[in-house]
């Protein structure tokens, strides 16, 4: 795997994850580990790479679980910071 795609990787992982487990704190419900499942799979299918195929999908989904992930952190750490 390139190391652009690797880095990309990393760094929507540790968002991915830490806004999910911000969401089962907060009481959520079954979906954040649907979601952390979902990270760990597009991860896989991009590591098996077969026929070049399954690195597109599993990058496909990474994009969109990370364009979910962002304003979903940023929401919870708001409401986090402004509780009472």
């Amino acid at each position: 795997m390139n190391i652009k795609w690797h880095l990309f990787n990393v760094i929507a992982g540790l968002f991915i994850i830490v806004a999910m487990i911000t969401a089962i704190v907060d009481g959520s419900n079954v979906l954040p580990y649907v979601f952390i499942l979902l990270f760990l799979g597009a991860y896989w299918l991009q590591k098996i790479n077969y026929k070049g195929f399954t690195r597109i999908l599993g990058l496909i989904m990474n994009i969109f679980l990370f364009i979910f992930s962002v304003p979903l952190l940023m929401t919870l750490s708001f409401l986090l910071l402004h509780r009472r």
